[in-house]
């Protein structure tokens, strides 16, 4: 089964008119309905944020299966492989906005946010009704100036949505447990630029590119500094963000596209089948050959060992 990756002119196009969407960049919904869930998986190109006021969605990301209920944030980022299995009495709201849309903010509210949105899972929090309902007015206030537009449009938009998201991460903050070591820590401008381009460059090459050694010259420091500097803004070194991309991406091609080790290995750039299924097995704790086995005797997607 090939891995579809929905676009935002195809959503706009699958929602009709009961989306808004602003110049092909940014979707609203304020009622999500049935049927514009995702019964395939697929990766989404855009940064989404539902707002769940009421009732059950029940998800898989990256292979495993989870369920969000009433009063909570959800976050998917682009890089996650997502399918919506089913919704119950659901009452929500949602946002999906493109990666060129995030990168005209002045502000970098979602990159700075990145560290705690987890690689291998949709990001949720649990929030008190009462702050969820504050989000609201700004899917109002944004679908009002894209109806009724003027001259100053585009920069009213920008910094709707820019209020949004810091309003959104704000909750994120205060409804997660953070690592007190990491909370409140300040990093330097420096590493905060650089880890940005290190993920920017892993979601591009993380296919065929696995040493921190070819990210450093990428970016033109060493090896060492990039372990730092990565670190101190995610709290994580180089090579686990690379080892998560590429389990990922490996979990994705044995599960949807049911393709054999020996092919998955071609595609990720390993030196022998060998090679891959001692890195999986590490990561995973299955070899490819007894996850092939559960996908088959499993109806339903499964939970794995880390």
């Amino acid at each position: 089964m090939k891995l579809n990756k929905v676009t935002i002119d195809q959503l706009r196009m699958l929602g009709g008119n009961k989306l808004i969407d602003y110049k092909g960049k940014m979707i609203i919904s304020d009622h999500i309905a049935q049927e514009y869930l995702f019964e395939e998986p697929c990766r989404i190109d855009a940064v989404t944020i539902l707002i769940c006021k009421s009732g059950t969605l029940n998800y898989v990301v990256n292979l495993e299966q989870n369920s969000v209920t009433d009063s909570s944030i959800l976050i998917n980022m682009p890089e996650n492989i997502i399918q919506f299995k089913s919704a119950e009495n659901l009452e929500a709201y949602a946002i999906l906005i493109s990666s060129d849309m995030i990168r005209s903010l002045p502000y970098d509210t979602l990159q700075r946010a990145s560290k705690y949105l987890p690689m291998e899972q949709l990001f949720h929090a649990h929030v008190p009704l009462e702050r969820i309902k504050t989000i609201k007015p700004y899917f109002d206030l944004l679908k009002t100036c894209i109806d009724q537009p003027m001259q100053e449009t585009d920069e009213i938009v920008k910094m709707l949505l820019q209020a949004f998201l810091v309003t959104v991460v704000g909750m994120v903050r205060e409804n997660r447990t953070i690592n007190e070591a990491d909370h409140g820590k300040r990093v330097s401008k420096g590493s905060n630029l650089l880890y940005e381009r290190f993920r920017e460059l892993l979601s591009k090459h993380h296919q065929t590119e696995r040493t921190v050694q070819f990210y450093a010259e990428k970016l033109c420091v060493t090896p060492k500094y990039l372990s730092m500097a990565v670190k101190e803004y995610s709290g994580r070194k180089p090579l686990e963000w690379i080892s998560e991309y590429v389990i990922a991406e490996a979990k994705s091609l044995l599960y949807y596209s049911q393709i054999p080790a020996q092919e998955v290995a071609f595609r990720l750039n390993f030196p022998s089948q060998s090679a891959f299924g001692k890195f999986f097995k590490q990561k995973t704790g299955y070899s490819p050959r007894q996850y092939a086995k559960l996908i088959e005797n499993t109806p339903q997607p499964i939970n794995h060992k880390r």
